[in-house]
């Protein structure tokens, strides 16, 4: 096990109760790009379990709910509060808490209330393994480690989904020792390499139509959804001219 994920371990252990947060979001689309997208669904629980923040985000430059990922359609995000109240109820909720989850800085970052927060726990780093053929780390996703631990299918990526998923993993990993840890991450890599049920969790939709560019996310602009994350378009690209017919 290496030192981010003892860190980690330490903190959620150590965290006394009512300090530890999960942040869940779900994101809408205000344009084609992969980049142009807006938090429009917040969810905070505490480890108590306790709802402290449920929240839809209203802005006027939604193009696409992306229901299928977020559970919303249009009409709620506009019916939402506007997103200086939204940010306003996160920042009281975190306020010198510790928040875990799975990119949960970045979320703050967009909610603008990283500073709030006592600190941040990066669950992503405890559900990684050392892999010495490449001497570099393989990374697991939320949802393979929710499998492993619970045998549940978790495919819903809505706001309180995710808060609720993190909560679960914040909650079991406190009773873990090293040793349990360690044999978390050999299930991981054994789920990975023999179960043929994981590959859903890569290959769930087809290369077609998809961005294969997934590392130039700020760049790209060809309107496709990521394979990995996005699972509907956001605005069909524009037909091409058609041919001049031939004389």
């Amino acid at each position: 096990m290496d030192d981010a994920a003892k860190e980690v371990l330490a903190r959620l252990k150590s965290a006394p109760a009512g300090q530890l947060v999960t942040l869940g979001v779900s994101w809408c689309a205000t344009g084609r790009a992969h980049h142009e997208r807006q938090i429009c669904h917040v969810v905070v629980l505490d480890d108590l379990g306790r709802e402290l923040v449920n929240c839809k985000i209203r802005s006027r430059q939604v193009v696409h709910a992306l229901t299928r990922m977020s559970g919303l359609t249009l009409a709620d995000v506009r019916q939402g509060i506007p997103f200086a109240a939204a940010k306003k109820q996160v920042r009281e909720a975190v306020a010198g808490k510790t928040v875990a989850g799975f990119d949960s800085a970045f979320a703050l970052r967009h909610l603008q209330s990283s500073r709030e927060a006592e600190g941040v726990l990066e669950l992503s780093d405890v559900f990684r393994t050392f892999n010495p053929r490449y001497n570099n780390f393989s990374h697991y996703s939320c949802e393979e480690a929710v499998y492993v631990l619970f045998s549940k299918d978790t495919f819903r990526r809505c706001a309180g989904e995710y808060a609720q998923k993190y909560l679960s993993l914040c909650l079991n990993l406190q009773n873990m020792e090293p040793g349990d840890l360690a044999q978390l991450q050999e299930s991981l890599i054994d789920f990975r390499k023999f179960d043929y049920s994981s590959q859903r969790f890569f290959t769930a939709e087809p290369y077609e139509g998809f961005c294969m560019s997934p590392f130039r996310r700020e760049t790209c602009i060809c309107g496709a959804p990521l394979r990995s994350t996005d699972r509907e378009c956001v605005v069909a690209a524009p037909a091409a001219p058609a041919a001049p017919a031939a004389p």
